[in-house]
């Protein structure tokens, strides 16, 4: 009895290895029918962050984005969320372009992040609220119109 409960814990460990894992982001995937592998991506960062199991790393594909990211969840181990191709993932939006409340041990490397035009709102990335922590933005390109 005691072996076969020790092989229950070992499975759900091992089960939850195995979930994280590289996750894909695209310009034509889909968050509806998407499951974020390479073959049929999700199309936001915002739907990965809310799927992926900790200790993922999510990449996305080149291309632009358009619409806010949100950065809103708290990891344990950690994610990272990086360009496939430095700076070839382009981010736009007329607000703030990637919104981080309460989220936590988050990377976000790689990506040219700005504002879509002129009249666009002064604020690019926001990081703020109870229990944020651990956001590292790294290698990042962030101007405020788009070039």
């Amino acid at each position: 009895m005691r072996i076969k409960a020790s092989m229950i814990v070992i499975a759900f460990i091992l089960n939850g290895i195995c979930l994280a894992g590289v996750y894909y982001v695209a310009p034509d995937g889909s968050d509806l029918t998407g499951d974020g592998s390479e073959g049929n991506p999700w199309a936001t960062i915002s739907k990965a962050i809310r799927s992926v199991p900790d200790g993922s790393v999510i990449k996305v594909r080149p291309g632009e984005y358009f619409g806010r990211v949100h950065l809103d969840r708290a990891f344990e181990k950690g994610v990272i969320v990086e360009s496939e191709v430095p700076y070839q993932a382009v981010l736009r939006n007329n607000g703030i372009v990637v919104a981080v409340y309460g989220g936590a041990n988050i990377t976000f490397r790689g990506f040219d992040v700005a504002h879509s035009g002129p009249g666009a709102d002064v604020i690019v990335v926001h990081i703020d609220g109870p229990n944020t922590h651990d956001i590292i933005l790294e290698n990042n390109i962030l101007h405020d119109n788009k070039r």
